[in-house]
């Protein structure tokens, strides 16, 4: 089977799963999505918190 076949087989038998076990489905979305997109605690950043100056009001007269 040359590779154009399976992707053929392959995207049939997704439709396949959507329409008849659609729980089977979520599964196989959720395992693609985190194969897909990196883990978010491998690049995580430390968080900054900026916290405003004291005694900052709107005015005219400044």
């Amino acid at each position: 089977m040359d590779e154009i076949q399976r992707e053929q087989c392959k995207a049939s038998c997704d439709f396949g799963t959507h329409v008849f076990c659609h729980a089977c489905a979520l599964c196989q979305e959720a395992r693609e999505v985190r194969r897909r997109l990196p883990h978010p605690g491998l690049a995580a950043q430390p968080v900054l918190v900026m916290i405003p100056p004291d005694g900052q009001a709107m005015g005219r007269g400044a």
